[in-house]
């Protein structure tokens, strides 16, 4: 969809994205943060499972496990943040500047 100046009709938008770039943010650092308790879990259920391969699979799979649980959790809320932020972005920020006539504007939004 081309987003068009309301002011000055030009279609060299802008887009900003300053919101999804903040939730984004938040949500990868909530998520990390999360994850580190998914890779406890996942650090203790990896050193199960490498028991059978004795000393060296408990160390790798405690290793994967917790890597794993903390990758899981950064990118739900990561992308749960990136979807939170698009939505302000979208129906409170005046997320669009010409680059004409230096305009701010929501386009989801008429004047």
């Amino acid at each position: 969809m081309t987003v068009i100046c309301p002011q000055c009709g030009s279609a060299r938008i802008k887009q900003a994205h300053t919101a999804r770039n903040i939730a984004t943010s938040i949500g990868i650092a909530g998520g990390v943060t999360a994850g580190f308790n998914g890779a406890l879990t996942g650090a203790t259920v990896g050193r199960t499972v490498g028991m059978i391969a004795g000393p060296p699979g408990m160390a790798i799979g405690t290793l994967s496990g917790a890597i794993i649980g903390a990758l899981v959790g950064a990118t739900a809320l990561g992308t749960a943040g990136a979807n939170i932020g698009n939505k302000i972005d979208q129906e409170v920020l005046n997320s669009c500047t010409c680059q004409d006539c230096q305009y701010c504007f929501n386009p989801h939004h008429p004047i």
